[in-house]
Formats: C-alpha cells, structure tokens, sequence
C-alpha cells in the first residue's frame, strides 16, 4: 500500500469511528429525551407521573405483550406433548411465562387490565429453578377473559406456533 492509500484508509476508519460514536451519542441522548426515571413503575401499570413524561398503555399494548406468554405456553405444552422437551423443561418454560407474563403492561383499568391482573394473580413469577408450579396449564388458568376482552379491544390474542412441525 502507498502513502496516499494508507492515509486514505486512516481517514476513512477515523470518520467511521467517529459517525458510529456520534451515532450512539445521538442513539443515547434521543431515547431518553425527556423521559425522568420516575416514569418507570414495577407494577407494569401506567405511570403517574406529569403528562409530559407519562407513559401511555393502551389495551392494545396490553394485548400485543400477552401474546408473547401464549406462545410460550403454547410452544412448550406441544414441545410436551410431542415428547421434544421433559418436563423439567416444560416447567422452565411455564416459569420463563410467569415473568413474561408480570411485565405485561396494563392501563390499571378496564376488561383487559383486569383479566391479565387476574392472570399475574394466578401465575405469580416464578424465578428460582426449583419454585415449583406456575399456577400456568391449572384449572384456576383460563385465558377465556382475557381473550375475549382483548377481542372487544379490538386485538384478538395469537399465539405463534413454531414447535413440533
């Protein structure tokens, strides 16, 4: 490589380098822009903080983030019964779902949010390898409210399928 060719290279890494920092200076400051820590809640429900920097959850939301549980539940109950996955798998799968299904965000009220409060009721998150059931896949489980409030909300639940075939 020449002199003019080496120096070309250099800059070329040296405006690189500095577009990929710039970019994530700009990534950083944008995603946070006017967003305060206490706009964060750990129940999941919408936070309380002034309109300027509230989080706004919509049914919708509520609904999408559910789906992600339901495929999980569904994927491992056929995982089960297909006999791809034992059942200690098949438990940590129902217990990765029980915290999926805690940090679905909820408005705080109506049809929707109460179901899924119900739901996080039942299914408490389950974090320790030996914790036992998951209160998922019980009789007291049923997706039935939820769907059907999700329904008229206007997001009908589905649970992608991907195990077994």
């Amino acid at each position: 490589m020449n002199g003019s060719s080496s120096r070309f290279a250099a800059a070329c890494v040296a405006l690189g380098t500095i577009t990929l920092i710039a970019g994530l200076a700009g990534c950083a400051t944008s995603a946070t822009a006017g967003v305060t820590p206490t706009s964060v809640q750990s129940d999941t429900t919408a936070a309380s903080t002034s309109p300027s920097t509230q989080i706004q959850v919509t049914d919708h939301d509520s609904c999408v983030a559910l789906e992600d549980v339901f495929t999980i539940v569904q994927n491992a109950g056929m995982g089960l019964k297909s006999g791809s996955m034992g059942q200690h798998e098949y438990d940590g799968w129902l217990q990765l779902a029980t915290r999926v299904l805690d940090r679905v965000p909820t408005r705080g009220d109506g049809n929707v949010s109460a179901s899924i409060a119900a739901l996080k009721k039942i299914a408490p998150p389950v974090s320790d390898p030996a914790g036992g059931s998951t209160g998922i896949a019980t009789r007291e489980w049923n997706a039935d409210a939820v769907g059907s409030a999700c329904q008229a909300a206007g997001t009908p639940l589905a649970a992608q399928s991907f195990t077994g075939g």
